[in-house]
């Protein structure tokens, strides 16, 4: 499991390196033409907000996808879903990027990414609490603990690095 949450690491590490003709694809979607008509998405803060509960929506379709298959029995990577949740979710913060004309793209992302921030925070806090559980349970309950880490960490900074992305002919 650490070698795959090392490998997507390091494959939205490279992604990072082409965010902007990842970006300038984007550029004439219809959602992109619909935001940008959008008053209310032009200020930082509700867009802020926006993005912050996209986020929300985007992590429960994730563990629904997670869940669902061991729910009714089948037998599924774990894999297959976190691939989709993370394409979907890059794919939402280009969408919401090009959308947002305003200035300070950095306060919409602070706030809409701020979601994975919590949920990293939270990780640490129950780290750190003691725990009554023993032995193998124990083991098993810190490496999960452990993953929602890394992932929620590596979220919060690829929706910071993709919201609030500015190219040099746009002022960033």
């Amino acid at each position: 499991m650490t070698i795959m949450i090392l490998i997507g690491a390091i494959f939205l590490l490279i992604f990072l390196l082409f965010l902007k003709p990842f970006l300038q694809m984007l550029e004439g979607h219809v959602l992109v033409d619909r935001l940008k008509t959008k008053k209310g998405f032009q200020s930082p803060l509700k867009a802020g907000i926006l993005t912050f509960g996209l986020n929300i929506v985007l992590v429960s379709i994730t563990v629904l996808c997670l869940y669902v298959p061991a729910l009714i029995g089948m037998d599924m990577s774990p894999l297959f879903a976190m691939v989709f949740g993370t394409i979907m979710s890059v794919l939402a913060w280009g969408i919401l990027n090009r959308g947002y004309q305003g200035n300070r793209p950095i306060m919409m992302g602070f706030i809409g990414s701020s979601f994975y921030l919590l949920a990293f925070i939270t990780a640490l806090i129950v780290w750190f609490l003691p725990s009554s559980r023993t032995g193998e349970e124990l083991f098993h309950w810190e490496i999960g603990l452990i993953m929602i880490g890394v992932i929620s960490f590596i979220a919060w900074v690829m929706n910071l690095t993709v919201i609030s992305y500015r190219g040099k002919e746009e002022g960033g």
